[in-house]
């Protein structure tokens, strides 16, 4: 039973010209399904492979943060009021204090898609300036807790003077990053953050072509500013998860993205199905209902589902039609044929058994 919806919208749309569907059309709807379903692939690969990125940031900006803190924290417990005032480098643009109830949260920035890759980060240079002895002891007093958080949060950290110079952190104490482009934007008040190529020990996989991501790494530097002065810098590097391990991680999600491919897979293999192979079998059964004598049979099939197939089945019922109406008019030609004949016949027949009576007598 068709719903009367189905109808109403099936006669709409056959006025508008719309259906049936032309079967080049349907062909051409299920080729270019095809060819997106391995487009999407990727394009879903590029989407995720990004939010990695992004993903990495945050967890970079969040640790800048609390390092940060905990720096100021240490500067502000060895300077007295009147140091505080003027302590660090005056920066010419400082961004406006905000209140105590004034959120100023710090987005990712970083796009894998549009962003640039920079080369290997340059090695760090013998510092002109010498370093702050109170920004030398504030960072002592945090080298051992950044070593215990580097085992856990993987990543690289440096704390820097307002120079540019390391003053604590895992190695490269002493150097200078005054001349790094992603330094050279905080030392001047601003949060900056660079994707830059990684060379790594081991070989790629096999399938690393595909991925953008594959061989870089993310450096984050925080300023830390107090009262319109730079007193640091908290420059963060890490590595981010490699798709192919957080995809495994991640194996439900990617098993559940399958089966969704495989489903729209297998809807295109239906509506093939049901706009070219079905109505060539009711074709079929409509061929053998005919030889059986089934007059109903002889209509054009209901929903044809492509144009063309609608042209055929409407040709094949007007040809089976027309030969039924040939047939039956042979057959009632035999009829009156043999009804005409039978008269004389009969009256031959009765005259030549009179004849033979006749003669025998």
């Amino acid at each position: 039973m068709i719903p009367d919806w189905y109808s109403g919208l099936k006669g709409v749309l056959t006025r508008l010209g719309i259906l049936p569907l032309s079967l080049w059309v349907i062909l051409l709807i299920v080729n270019l399904t095809v060819l997106i379903l391995p487009l999407g692939s990727i394009f879903f690969f590029r989407i995720y492979e990004n939010q990695l990125i992004a993903e990495t940031e945050a967890e970079l900006i969040s640790q800048s943060v609390f390092i940060g803190e905990m720096y100021k924290r240490e500067i502000r417990d060895r300077l007295d009021s009147k140091q505080r005032e003027d302590y660090g480098l005056a920066l010419e643009n400082p961004p406006p204090k905000a209140s105590v109830d004034f959120y100023t949260p710090l987005n990712p920035k970083l796009d894998l898609a549009t962003g640039t890759i920079y080369p290997k980060r340059p090695d760090g240079r013998l510092p002109i300036t010498p370093s702050d002895t109170i920004a030398i002891a504030a960072g002592l007093a945090l080298d051992e807790m950044l070593l215990e958080a580097q085992r856990t949060t993987l990543a690289g950290i440096r704390v820097l003077d307002f120079n540019g110079t390391v003053i604590a952190g895992a190695n490269e104490k002493g150097l200078a990053f005054a001349h790094v482009i992603e330094v050279v934007g905080a030392l001047n008040g601003k949060y900056t953050s660079v994707i830059r190529q990684r060379i790594s020990d081991e070989p790629p996989p096999s399938i690393a072509s595909i991925s953008r991501g594959t061989g870089i790494r993310i450096f984050t530097v925080y300023p830390i500013i107090s009262n319109g002065y730079l007193w640091g810098a908290i420059y963060l590097s890490r590595t981010p998860k490699s798709i192919l391990k957080h995809m495994y991680a991640e194996k439900t999600k990617v098993i559940l993205a399958g089966l969704s491919m495989l489903a729209m897979t297998l809807f295109i293999v239906l509506i093939t199905s049901w706009t070219i192979v079905r109505p060539i079998y009711r074709l079929i059964e409509r061929t053998k209902k005919i030889s059986a004598g089934d007059k109903e049979a002889l209509e054009p099939i209901d929903l044809p589902g492509t144009r063309e197939m609608a042209l055929l089945t409407r040709s094949f019922s007007d040809t089976a039609r027309s030969l039924h109406e040939r047939s039956n008019y042979i057959k009632n030609f035999a009829t009156h044929v043999s009804h005409e004949l039978k008269t004389p016949l009969t009256s031959i027949r009765g005259a030549a058994e009179l004849w033979g009576n006749i003669l025998r007598r």
